[in-house]
């Protein structure tokens, strides 16, 4: 038994109280009776946790259930009463999410009422999806597909689902910046791995290069015959016999007898010297 079946009952007593006034009043009791049932403490928790709430829990009006601009002290009074409602201890039978849903509420409480950044932040994205909704209504008066103004509930329904758009826009080309940035975060990491590596690969190949260095000159003195600088012949190292320092002495008396040769005998005429002539 409803309080609006109370009141019809009693319209019906007394007759004359079925008026428009009255109406209204069970129209917007009603309206009341419906937004108070959807704050239950499950309902609440899903709202919060569900898929779709990825992108509609970034806006924090949304989250708490408010519109732009509220005084401060009914912010304060949804803040206390979602929180008290979801809060873990008061939902052990799903406290997972009842955390998860409360944080959420939570980080939401502090963006409109600590943060002055994100809170000029949110009204810009209201300010967007308000310029966007007006923008499309003008072209449907354009087209005459729509004859007059939207009804309140209608533009706000339609601002509704265009700020939660504007949102996730945002937050779709904050998420794609950050991947780029990371990619070249890692891709500059990798790069500079590939030069440290490529830089110690060098030094180990110069410094194989050197240790072979002594090798390689051997090889190639063996291969033309030589002696490689600096190193003692094994000719020099072993002392001469006696026929080879005799045949030495013959090769040195005949280059003595060959220069005695050249010398020109008596009596015949040497030639000249020339002389360079000075200028």
């Amino acid at each position: 038994f409803s309080l609006e079946r109370f009141l019809l009952f009693c319209c019906r007593r007394v007759g004359n109280m079925a008026d428009e006034k009255l109406t209204s009043f069970l129209s917007q009791l009603k309206e009341v009776e419906k937004k108070d049932s959807v704050w239950t403490s499950d309902i609440q928790i899903h709202r919060l946790t569900k898929p779709s709430s990825k992108y509609l829990n970034l806006n924090p009006y949304e989250v708490l259930q408010l519109e732009p601009g509220v005084s401060e002290e009914l912010l304060k009074k949804q803040y206390r009463k979602l929180s008290i409602l979801i809060h873990p201890d008061k939902n052990r039978n799903d406290q997972e999410r009842a955390k998860q849903a409360f944080d959420t509420v939570v980080e939401a409480y502090k963006k409109i009422l600590e943060n002055d950044d994100s809170l000029v932040l949110v009204r810009s994205r209201y300010e967007e999806a308000e310029a966007r909704v007006n923008a499309h209504i003008k072209d449907l008066k354009k087209q005459k597909r729509l004859n007059g103004d939207l009804r309140p509930e209608e533009f706000k329904s339609m601002l509704r689902k265009e700020v939660s758009k504007v949102f996730a826009e945002y937050e779709v080309r904050k998420k794609e910046l950050e991947e780029k940035q990371e990619q070249h975060k890692r891709r500059e990491e990798e790069e500079l791995e590939e030069a440290k590596a490529k830089r110690k690969k060098e030094e180990e190949e110069r410094k194989q290069w050197e240790a072979s260095r002594d090798g390689r000159m051997d090889s190639w003195h063996k291969f033309k015959g030589t002696t490689v600088p600096g190193s003692v012949p094994a000719e020099a190292a072993a002392p001469a016999s006696t026929s080879e320092a005799s045949e030495q002495d013959k090769e040195k008396d005949k280059d003595k007898k060959k220069k005695k040769d050249k010398k020109p005998k008596i009596g015949m005429m040497r030639p000249p010297k020339l002389k360079t002539e000075k200028r």
